[in-house]
């Protein structure tokens, strides 16, 4: 299955790293900020943004369920968790694949080792 947009569920450095490499694989772009990250450098690096409620960090960028309806919002058809986060979270994972997103990371079943 070729990923044609690459939602990126992580911020700052690691979601720049992770967009710069799929615009190479002329993969387009989505993630989310918060409010208090309006002004890092993934915001401007991704092709398309959608802000998460106000809060704290932790809360958003581990809503699993917020994620994941925001990665269909933008038609996504892959997700990347980066690193941290939610990235070694088989759950996560699961929920996911279980969504029809592509999960771009260790299958579940080896996270559980």
């Amino acid at each position: 299955m070729k990923i044609k947009k690459l939602f990126i569920a992580n911020r700052a450095e690691i979601a720049c790293r992770i967009a710069r490499t799929a615009s190479r694989m002329n993969i387009r772009t989505c993630g989310v900020y918060t409010p208090q990250d309006k002004h890092t450098m993934h915001v401007r690096v991704l092709d398309e943004i959608s802000q998460l409620p106000a809060g704290d960090l932790p809360e958003n960028y581990l809503n699993q369920d917020l994620l994941i309806e925001t990665a269909k919002r933008f038609k996504a058809n892959a997700l990347h968790p980066g690193y941290g986060f939610l990235s070694e979270n088989p759950e996560f994972a699961e929920k996911v694949q279980n969504a029809g997103i592509t999960w771009v990371g260790p299958p579940p079943a080896a996270m559980r080792q």
